[in-house]
């Protein structure tokens, strides 16, 4: 099921995460992991800590997206992970980190990474949507996948357990990825990557207005980390189109 295809929007006081998924929307090219007995369960505690905040609180992205990056990107043609912090919490998150729709206003963080990648040679299409780049193969994640409006960072715990299983999961079945990590919320998953299997990871601060011209421990600031073509020169023949 194309669930970007859905009309419907589902209402997160009446509808479940674990539910919805249930109903034979799991992504169909990461089954292996999806279900997993322990990822089974962190999926279970996540959709009822969601459903019951969603009784009291706005949550974004929709339903249908929270899961978006692995609808549109197949593991098994990943070239490239780029791993931000939380999603959007202003409404603007569509389930691809940093992403927003295409006619929607520019993030701040969305505008530095065109910045950088002005600055790096590159002639991004800046009308806010990087799906594009899902489709080339990067997959597109923050560490948290939910978060509450107005409220950055605040369903960061919840996901925690089951975005180091995941990184570890992908790092285990894949080979010679370039991972972008951005700011110490990605950072942290650091130590989750093998790079027993060829991959490479880049770091710089994150692109926000608040750390994008700072370092980040012994890392560049984003803004003229070069931190794109580091990775394209890695990827070498299988370079993405910024």
């Amino acid at each position: 099921m194309n669930l970007l295809m859905i009309e419907e929007e589902l209402n997160w006081k009446q509808h479940s995460l674990k539910n919805f998924l249930d109903e034979g929307n799991y992504p169909s090219q990461w089954l292996d992991f999806f279900t997993r007995n322990d990822i089974q369960e962190e999926l279970e505690k996540i959709s009822e800590f969601l459903y019951k905040e969603a009784q009291t609180v706005v949550i974004y992205p929709s339903i249908k997206n929270v899961f978006r990056a692995f609808y549109e990107t197949d593991m098994k043609k990943m070239k490239a992970v780029i791993l931000g912090q939380d999603c959007y919490h202003n409404g603007s998150a569509v389930g691809l980190c940093f992403s927003v729709p295409s006619d929607a206003k520019i993030n701040p963080s969305l505008y530095n990474i065109y910045k950088e990648l002005e600055n790096e040679g590159y002639e991004p299409n800046k009308n806010g949507d990087l799906s594009h780049l899902a489709k080339q193969g990067c997959l597109m994640l923050n560490t948290a996948l939910t978060v509450e409006k107005a409220r950055p960072e605040s369903h960061i715990a919840i996901w925690y357990n089951f975005s180091e299983k995941l990184i570890e999961y992908i790092s285990k079945h894949t080979k010679n990825i370039a991972w972008i990590l951005m700011g110490s919320k990605a950072y942290s998953f650091n130590n989750n990557i093998k790079e027993l299997n060829g991959h490479a990871i880049f770091v710089s601060s994150h692109p926000s207005p608040f750390s994008a011209l700072k370092p980040f421990k012994n890392f560049s600031p984003f803004i003229g980390s070069g931190i794109f073509k580091k990775a394209n020169d890695f990827l070498q023949e299988r370079k993405i189109n910024w």
